[in-house]
Parts: structure tokens; C-alpha cells; sequence
């Protein structure tokens, strides 16, 4: 029998493996909701670049902030507003239109992990950012 994965496995756990571990997460999930991965490629491979050299912290936040589907469903594109292009806010939105919840849980957690990484600072074994796993693991 499986042993299920609990928030105390990762108390001991940095944030980039915690980061690494959402992210398996996420492609786990659209492996399992039978995504087309080649749609979700440059969204994984942005993940992936976490964390970003010490000089890129803002510019990978803010790009990874303007990807997520809360920013997405919230804000409507404008030009000079947005680092992307309408023609990227589009895809992410049609993209986002088409998947299911859970997916979209697990980005936005994934974003409150790196933010709280980032900006309140990477404590190794941060209690903050443990909280956003457990719920990934949920």
C-alpha cells in the first residue's frame, strides 16, 4: 500500500524543491485531465526557471503573475498594460477557459509559493510557503 504525502514530509524540504514538487504536481495533473502538454509548454518551462538568478526575481514574478488564471479572468487586456502580447493574453485565457479547476488551483498556488519566496524571502524551510504545498497536496 502507497504511502500518501503529507505536509510534514516537507518541513525539512527548501522552497525549490517545494516549488519543483507543485510543479511535477501540476503536469501530473494535466497528464491525468488528458491535456494536450505541448499547449501548457511554455508555461512549465517558465516554472521550471524557478528560481530565477537573484537580478530576475521581479521581471519572473511579474511575468509569472500575468499568466495566472486569477490575472487572466480578472483583468481585460490592454496594450501597454501587460508585458505580453493580446495574442498570448488570448491563448492563456482560451487555454484557461478550457481546464479544470484543480489545474488552476495548483498554478495559483504555485504562484503564492514563488511570491512569498521572492518578496518576503527564501527561508529555508519557510512555514509560509508549506502552507501553499499542503494545499497542492489536497
Amino acid at each position: 500500500m502507497e504511502r500518501k504525502i503529507v505536509k510534514e514530509d516537507f518541513k525539512n524540504i527548501g522552497i525549490k524543491a517545494r516549488m519543483a514538487y507543485g510543479i511535477c504536481c501540476l503536469e501530473n495533473a494535466l497528464v491525468h485531465y488528458n491535456k494536450n502538454i505541448s499547449e501548457w509548454e511554455e508555461l512549465l518551462s517558465l516554472l521550471w526557471e524557478f528560481p530565477p538568478k537573484q537580478t530576475m526575481y521581479n521581471e519572473w514574478s511579474e511575468k509569472f503573475n500575468e499568466y495566472t488564471p486569477s490575472t487572466i479572468f480578472e483583468y481585460s487586456f490592454k496594450s501597454g498594460e501587460w508585458r505580453c502580447t493580446e495574442e498570448t493574453y488570448n491563448y492563456y485565457k482560451d487555454l484557461y477557459s478550457r481546464t479544470e479547476k484543480p489545474i488552476l488551483d495548483i498554478i495559483e498556488q504555485l504562484i503564492k509559493i514563488s511570491d512569498e519566496a521572492l518578496y518576503v524571502g527564501m527561508t529555508k524551510y519557510s512555514p509560509d510557503t508549506l502552507a501553499h504545498v499542503e494545499t497542492v497536496l489536497d
